[in-house]
């Protein structure tokens, strides 16, 4: 796979103390959680401008975030309930409470009160490869705003323990339509703290790598869990603002930077600043005339088409008016002979 832009350094130290801080207040904090509260720890990235690219990116994590003994799962597919459920009960899986389809998902939960209440039943939702982009529209934002997007499998006889496996380590993160995006890579109740980390680390250079142009276009990054202050991870460099250069019509032009013979004071090749400026500046005024130059063509020819143009009104008017006399000279030339 192509990388976009610079690789950069992550501190991966600075990423461990800030999970070690929040996995810590996590443990000790005195008020039991409600189903209501999350557990998840959850990255955060600002870019400099919305990337242009698919909407939502999967990215496979070295630790599970969920868990077969301790979540539900619910499927979603296009085929038949009932070879589904013979398919999940040989291969003896537990994990999956519900199958349901999708003619049946549209009958049932075309409400957003129904969709709401849907996203909190069940912990992990999978849908097979054929279904996934039906299943995405249907389901909407609700869906997108809990972090439960359903994830695709292949429901296959030899290979669906192993799926459903990936697919606990898988996350699907969307790009919002402002610079700000989040996704959860992980729980405080499965996972320990430096297998936070990874998952924060991994989760950051795989996004960076599939999302264009990459590191140049991060802006920061942070982790942060339920009512937590946001801890921030990487703080990437603004971009440089160009040079610019005052000519003699008082209006500024964008040059690039100087090579770094020109810079270095001890090349043999090197001018002093008086130098380049006085370059520089005679090189611009001469393009100012040509610009002025190709600016009064451009005037011109255009006043040359929209005399064209008025020629042509003119010709059209006088050739409608033409009609109208020739018709009306008809016109009473056949009213003279029935007379």
């Amino acid at each position: 796979m192509k990388k976009h832009g610079q690789q950069y350094a992550l501190n991966e130290e600075l990423i461990q103390k800030a999970t070690d801080a929040l996995f810590q207040k996590f443990s000790s904090s005195q008020k039991p959680f409600d189903m209501k509260t999350s557990h998840n720890l959850d990255l955060g990235i600002t870019f400099k401008t919305i990337p242009k690219c698919r909407k939502q990116i999967r990215v496979r994590l070295p630790h599970p975030i969920y868990s077969q003994q301790t979540h539900t799962v619910c499927i979603l597919t296009c085929f038949p309930k009932d070879k589904v459920k013979q398919l999940i009960a040989d291969n003896n899986i537990t994990c999956v409470k519900k199958v349901m389809t999708i003619k049946s998902l549209i009958k049932k939960y075309r409400q957003f009160e129904a969709r709401r209440a849907l996203v909190t039943r069940y912990d992990v939702f999978l849908t097979d490869s054929k279904a996934c982009p039906h299943v995405t529209r249907i389901l909407g934002k609700v869906f997108i705003q809990k972090h439960k997007n359903p994830i695709a499998i292949h429901l296959r006889p030899m290979s669906l323990r192993l799926e459903i496996d990936k697919a606990f380590s898988t996350i699907l993160f969307h790009i919002s339509s402002g610079s700000t995006s989040s996704i959860a890579v992980g729980s405080f109740d499965t996972l320990t703290s430096t297998q936070l980390a990874a998952n924060v680390i991994q989760c950051l250079k795989s996004l960076m790598v599939k999302i264009p142009p990459g590191w140049s276009n991060l802006r920061n990054a942070y982790v942060k869990s339920f009512k937590s202050l946001a801890l921030p991870i990487f703080s990437g460099l603004p971009n440089p603002p160009p040079l610019r250069i005052s000519s003699d019509r008082d209006s500024t032009m964008t040059i690039n930077p100087l090579p770094k013979s020109v810079a270095d004071p001890e090349s043999d090749e090197y001018e002093s600043s008086e130098d380049v400026i006085t370059s520089l500046e005679t090189k611009y005024s001469v393009l100012d005339r040509a610009g002025a130059y190709e600016k009064a063509c451009s005037d011109k020819s255009r006043k040359r088409a929209s005399e064209e143009i008025g020629g042509n009104k003119k010709k059209k008017r006088f050739a409608i008016q033409h009609n109208l006399v020739t018709r009306k000279k008809t016109l009473s030339s056949h009213t003279l002979r029935r007379k």
